[in-house]
This record gives C-alpha cells, sequence and structure tokens, in this order.
C-alpha cells in the first residue's frame, strides 16, 4: 500500500489473488505487514467484497497523525469453500 492515510480515514484497497478462483464462494482472511509510524497505525476493518480474481480489504489508520508511503503490505489468504 502508498500513499497517504489521515488520521481515522479508511480507504478500500484491491487485492489481485494470485490464483484465482472459478467463483467468489471462498472465504479470505487479511493482514497488514507494516504500516506503523511514530503516530500512525493501520488496521483491517474487515473484507468489504470479493470476485474470483480480487479481495477488497478495507484498511483504516487508527493513530493520530497522517501516515505517508507507508510501504504497508495488505497479505490475503482465501480458501474455497466446498
Amino acid at each position: 500500500m502508498t500513499g497517504t492515510l489521515l488520521a481515522g480515514a479508511t480507504t478500500d484497497v484491491i487485492v489481485t489473488l494470485s490464483t484465482p478462483f472459478g467463483t467468489a464462494a471462498y472465504a479470505a482472511t487479511a493482514t497488514i505487514i507494516g504500516g506503523t509510524g511514530l503516530l500512525g497505525k493501520l488496521v483491517v476493518q474487515g473484507i468489504v467484497g470479493q470476485t474470483s480474481t480480487t479481495v477488497t480489504v478495507r484498511v483504516q489508520n487508527t493513530g493520530l497523525a497522517g501516515l505517508a508511503s507507508t510501504g504497508a503490505t495488505i497479505s490475503v489468504v482465501a480458501v474455497r469453500l466446498t
């Protein structure tokens, strides 16, 4: 994730799956690696959408200041439902 996220703000990040599923019938979870600063912290609010090829993750800066170009990585694990 790159760019600036102001304190208290949220943004939706679209993550492309490395191996697409045939349908959107799968369970996904997301975590953030990095994304903290002296007065800022990114947290995953949740999964807000998914297709057979992407997962949309809502991220919020819960810190006291904006985070600029943190280089945070959003990791998504998806498991097909049978």
